[in-house]
C-alpha cells in the first residue's frame, strides 16, 4: 500500500474514533451535572431497585455499549480483520503522533462516561454510592472493550490508552461519589 493511501486510512480511522467519542459525549451530556442531591437516591425514587432489577439494567447498559462498539468497530475500524496485536504509542512527547492529545481524549472520555452512566444508574433509583461504582465499572468495561477491539485492527492494543482510560474512570468515580472534589476540578 502506498504512503498516501496509508495516511488517508490513518486519518480516516482517527476521524471515526473521534466521531464515536463525540457521539458518546453528546449522549452523556445530560448526565454530567448530577445536581447536589447526596441523599443516596434520586429525588423521584421512593426506594432502591431490587438486586434483580439492578442486575438486569446493568447488563442492558453494558451489553448495549459493547454491541454499539462492536458494530461501529467492524464497520469503521476494521475490528477482527487482523490477529490481536499491541502497539506502544508513547505519552506526551514530541515524538508521539499527537503529542498526548489522544491520551487526554481517552482520559476525558472515560471520565465523562463514568459520570454519565453513574447519573443514569442513579436516575434508575440505584443508590448514589452504588451508582458511582457501577458507572465507573461500566465505563471501564466499555472503554476497555474498545481498546481490546483495537487490538484486532490496525490500531493495536495500547497499554498507554488503557492506563489513560483507567485514570479517567477512577477520577470519574471519585468526583461523582464525592461531589466536593468536582467543585475543585471544575
Amino acid at each position: 500500500m502506498n504512503a498516501s493511501r496509508q495516511t488517508a486510512i490513518d486519518v480516516s480511522g482517527i476521524a471515526m474514533h473521534l466521531v464515536l467519542r463525540l457521539f458518546f459525549l453528546l449522549m452523556l451530556l445530560p448526565g454530567i451535572a448530577s445536581g447536589s442531591n447526596t441523599s443516596g437516591l434520586d429525588e423521584g425514587c421512593s426506594e432502591p431497585l431490587s438486586t434483580e432489577e439492578t442486575t438486569n439494567k446493568l447488563w442492558l447498559v453494558n451489553l448495549s455499549g459493547i454491541g454499539v462498539i462492536t458494530a461501529w468497530g467492524v464497520l469503521n475500524w476494521d475490528y477482527f480483520s487482523k490477529p490481536p496485536g499491541t502497539t506502544s504509542e508513547g505519552w506526551f512527547g514530541n515524538d508521539t503522533n499527537y503529542g498526548g492529545a489522544d491520551k487526554l481524549g481517552h482520559l476525558y472520555t472515560s471520565y465523562v462516561t463514568a459520570h454519565g452512566l453513574s447519573y443514569l444508574y442513579e436516575s434508575w433509583c440505584i443508590d448514589r454510592d452504588d451508582a458511582a461504582l457501577y458507572g465507573a465499572l461500566s465505563s471501564l468495561a466499555i472503554v476497555g472493550y474498545m481498546e481490546i477491539g483495537d487490538s484486532f485492527s490496525g490500531f493495536g492494543f495500547s497499554s498507554e490508552d488503557m492506563l489513560a482510560n483507567t485514570v479517567g474512570v477512577v477520577a470519574g468515580y471519585y468526583s461523582y461519589k464525592y461531589p466536593s472534589i468536582g467543585h475543585y476540578v471544575d
